[in-house]
């Protein structure tokens, strides 16, 4: 199923927070398309990834960066169980590293 045009203009802003969940190891579906959608208009962003298991997902930001074609500034990797934040790992100006 296809998700809804983008009809914001991504361009005007000067950055943008991209959060998205991790589905099995992965990039959400939804967001990927989202991400594909928005190739070359985000100027700027960082990226919030909430899952299940206590790892970074590093793999999902180098996704993400490919996809949008920029570097993000920022991302925050939230391990979330049953309501709860179990593990936050932060890393800022670093995001850049996991270029696709």
């Amino acid at each position: 199923m296809p998700i809804e045009k983008i009809t914001v203009d991504l361009s005007a802003y000067d950055h943008v927070t991209v959060c998205s969940p991790v589905w099995v190891f992965h990039l959400a579906a939804p967001m990927r398309s989202f991400c594909r959608m928005a190739l070359g208009k985000i100027k700027e962003a960082d990226y919030i990834l909430t899952h299940f298991n206590a790892c970074p997902y590093k793999g999902v930001v180098q996704e993400i960066n490919g996809l949008l074609g920029i570097a993000g500034t920022e991302f925050q990797s939230l391990c979330v169980r049953w309501g709860r934040v179990k593990k936050r790992l932060r890393i800022q100006k670093k995001a850049e590293q996991y270029k696709a």
